[in-house]
């Protein structure tokens, strides 16, 4: 894959990352502390940080189907996998104010480190 096109993956990767984290970040807050019965889980919905997570969560299946169309799934699936997990630390850390210990922070680092690795031409 030339470089320019493993640029354009990664970044395309990282905007699926950060839209589906971001809308499952927004959903998770509308939804905290809820019951999950229908009812409730409508009414969450109804809420703008449901809606919106909602609609950034669709959003970010749109770039997926972009990305499936042009990557193989050997660069796609383990790329998108650690790059989930990273913004899911990074929104879990600043927008739910969770504290990661150091045992996460060392796989963090090491998840960053397989990121760099994939994105490397081959």
């Amino acid at each position: 894959m030339p470089i320019a096109d493993m640029k354009r993956t990664v970044l395309l990767a990282s905007l699926q990352c950060l839209l589906s984290v971001g809308g499952m970040t927004l959903l998770t807050t509308a939804l905290h502390g809820k019951g999950m019965s229908f009812q409730s889980i409508l009414l969450a919905l109804k809420t703008w940080q449901g809606s919106l997570g909602c609609l950034v969560l669709f959003a970010s299946f749109v770039v997926m189907g972009t990305l499936l169309a042009e990557t193989r799934l050997s660069v796609y699936v383990p790329l998108t996998t650690g790059l989930t997990f990273l913004f899911t630390a990074f929104f879990s850390i600043v927008v739910l104010q969770e504290k990661p210990d150091w045992y996460q922070w060392l796989g963090m680092s090491c998840i960053l480190l397989g990121v760099i690795l994939t994105s490397i031409r081959r």
